[in-house]
C-alpha cells in the first residue's frame, strides 16, 4: 500500500498493460471536452479518473429505477400536502425560506433530480435528493471518453425547449460544466442557450430556463428582483416550489403522523419502497436526549438543514457530521444542536436533521495515477452512486450518473482524493450492461 496521493490509500494495478493507454486516452478526452475545476491544476482532472465505468447489474438497476419512480411520486405527494396547508409538511419545508418564496408553482411537478445513494448489502439507500446538480457537463464528457450512452439526459433537456440557464450569483464554480452543456445542446439539437446569473438576466427575454439556483437562495436578491423572478412567467425546470431543495424533504417519509396520508396517496407498496430505500431520518428540535445520542453515535449522522447566515453549510457534504468521529467532536455537535447554532459558532443559528448511518459496501476501483504513468487500485473504497432521473411521459427515466469512491473518509464526495467513474446500467436483454 502507498499513500503518495493525499487522502488516498492505493496499491499497484495488476491488469493488462494495454489498459494504461486506454486510461490515458480517456483522460485526454475528458480534458479535451473541457472538464476542469477552479482548484485543479491546469491540464489535470479535478478527480482521480476511473479506468472503467461502474456498471450496475440487472438487479441493482431495477432497484435504483424503482427508487427513482417512487421519489417522483413521493415529491408529488409532499407538494400536494403542502398545497393543502398540512402543518407538519410546512413545518419541515418552510424554515429558512422567505415568506414570499414559499409555495410557488404548486400546480407544476418536479422534472428532474439526482439521487445520492449508498449501496448497503447490495441495496441502494438514498442519503439525499438533489434538485440542483452540476453533473450534466460531466456526463457529456464521460460519454465522449468512455462510450457510455447518456443521450437520454440531453434529449430530456432538449425536450424542455430551454432558452436560458439562470444561475445563482453565489455559485461561481460551475462555468465549465454549464459551458459543456450549452455546447452539447447547440451542436446536437440546435438550441443555443444563454447562461446568465439571475442578477444580470433580462427576465422579459427568458421563455424557459433551467433554474441553477435553489428557490430559498433567491433570498440573496432584494425584494424587487425576487418579485421580478417569481412573477416573470418563465417556465422553470424545475418549478419554483421551495420544498425540492431542503435536506428535510426525506424526513417527512418517516413521520408517523403522515403515514395515513402517504399510504392513501402512494399506496403501501410505494411507501414501503421509499422507507426501505431512504436513510431513516427526523428533524432535531434541540430538546432531544443528548446522552442517548452520544451513546448511539456510531450509527448516526447529523446534517444541517438550515443556517440563514451560512447557506453553504447546507450544501452537499458541508454541514454533515458523522458519529464515528471522536467522542469530543460528536459531543460538540450535540451541544450545537441543543443550542441551535453551528458547531463552535454560537452566533450563527442552525437547524438539524438526524439520520441513520448507511454503511457502504466496499469496492476495489482501478484508476489512473495523477502522474499518468501507471494504473493503481483504490481498495475497499466506500461508494456514492449519483443517478440522474428525468420525468418523461409520466415515467421516471434513468438518463445518466456517476459513481464516486473514497477510502480514507466517511464523506464520499468529489475531489482529488476521490475516484470518479461514469455510471452504466442494465438496459435490457442484448443491450450494454
Amino acid at each position: 500500500m502507498t499513500v503518495d496521493i493525499p487522502g488516498v490509500v492505493h496499491q499497484k494495478h495488476d491488469g493488462p498493460g494495454g489498459d494504461l493507454d486506454l486510461a490515458r486516452h480517456r483522460r485526454d478526452a475528458l480534458l479535451t471536452e473541457g472538464v476542469t475545476f477552479p482548484t485543479a491544476r491546469p491540464g489535470t482532472l479535478p478527480w482521480l479518473m476511473a479506468l472503467d465505468p461502474f456498471t450496475m447489474d440487472r438487479s441493482l438497476t431495477a432497484k435504483v429505477t424503482a427508487l427513482g419512480t417512487a421519489v417522483f411520486a413521493y415529491i408529488d405527494a409532499v407538494q400536494d400536502l403542502y398545497a393543502q396547508r398540512h402543518p407538519i409538511v410546512r413545518a419541515h419545508l418552510d424554515p429558512g425560506t422567505e415568506p414570499d418564496l414559499r409555495g410557488l408553482d404548486l400546480h407544476r411537478r418536479i422534472q428532474t433530480f439526482r439521487l445520492d445513494l449508498v449501496v448497503e448489502r447490495g441495496n441502494p439507500v438514498i442519503t439525499e435528493i438533489e434538485e440542483i446538480y452540476g453533473n450534466a457537463g460531466k456526463a457529456h464528457a464521460m460519454q465522449s471518453a468512455y462510450g457510455v450512452s447518456y443521450e437520454g439526459l440531453f434529449q430530456s433537456f432538449a425536450n424542455l425547449g430551454l432558452s436560458h440557464v439562470l444561475v445563482d450569483d453565489q455559485v461561481r464554480t460551475y462555468d465549465s460544466e454549464l459551458a459543456i452543456v450549452r455546447r452539447r445542446l447547440r451542436t446536437a439539437y440546435g438550441q443555443d442557450l444563454a447562461v446568465q446569473f439571475f442578477s444580470e438576466a433580462k427576465l422579459k427575454e427568458v421563455k424557459a430556463a433551467w433554474r441553477f439556483c435553489y428557490t430559498l437562495d433567491f433570498g440573496q436578491y432584494d425584494s424587487d428582483r425576487r418579485a421580478a423572478i417569481t412573477q416573470s412567467g418563465i417556465t422553470f425546470a424545475n418549478p419554483l416550489f421551495h420544498g425540492y431543495g431542503t435536506k428535510a424533504l426525506t424526513a417527512l417519509a418517516f413521520h408517523p403522523d403522515l403515514t395515513p396520508d402517504f399510504e392513501g396517496m402512494l399506496g403501501a407498496a410505494t411507501l414501503g419502497t421509499l422507507r426501505s430505500g431512504i436513510a431513516e431520518s427526523r428533524l432535531l428540535t434541540g430538546t432531544e436526549d443528548v446522552p442517548t445520542l452520544a451513546k448511539q453515535r456510531k450509527g448516526l449522522v447529523i446534517k444541517v438543514t438550515d443556517s440563514p447566515a451560512q447557506r453553504a453549510a447546507t450544501w452537499g457534504s458541508r454541514g454533515v457530521y458523522f458519529g464515528e468521529s471522536s467522542r469530543a467532536k460528536w459531543e460538540s455537535v450535540l451541544d450545537a444542536v441543543r443550542g441551535g447554532h453551528l458547531p463552535g459558532r454560537p452566533s450563527l443559528p442552525a437547524a438539524y436533521l438526524l439520520s441513520r448511518l448507511i454503511d457502504s459496501d466496499r469496492f476495489d476501483i482501478a484508476f489512473l495515477h495523477p502522474d499518468g504513468d501507471r494504473l493503481e487500485v483504490m481498495p475497499r473504497a466506500r461508494m456514492r452512486l449519483a443517478p440522474i432521473f428525468f420525468r418523461e411521459a409520466g415515467r421516471a427515466e434513468l438518463v445518466a450518473g456517476h459513481a464516486t469512491f473514497v477510502n480514507t473518509s466517511r464523506k464520499v464526495h468529489l475531489g482529488q482524493h476521490a475516484v470518479c467513474a461514469p455510471l452504466d446500467w442494465w438496459r435490457g436483454e442484448g443491450e450494454k450492461a
